[in-house]
């Protein structure tokens, strides 16, 4: 026994079906990417250098323009250095 579709029926799941087709059709909330902030080139990069067991210096080293090293080691033991010769008797 097969239960017949009556017009009664399909009215009745009109809105159902109306309903999901509509959730299914709205557009999903994506939200935007931020816009990009300006930024400018500083040509310089930070260096800390511990003072004590409580102190660390915090400074600006010039970064190398001209790619003279590509040895990262060397160029931010140079900058400790140099960290180190401004601080003098401090340390």
């Amino acid at each position: 026994m097969t239960k017949e579709v009556t017009p009664l029926h399909v009215k009745n799941r009109l809105p159902a079906v109306a309903a999901v087709l509509l959730l299914g059709a709205a557009p999903v909330a994506v939200p935007r990417p931020a816009a990009a902030r300006p930024m400018e080139n500083l040509n310089r990069g930070v260096v800390a250098v511990r003072r004590s067991g409580t102190e660390v210096l915090v400074t600006w080293r010039p970064v190398d323009e001209a790619d003279l090293s590509t040895n990262a080691g060397a160029q931010f033991g140079l900058a400790a250095f140099q960290c180190l010769a401004l601080v003098g008797e401090h340390i």
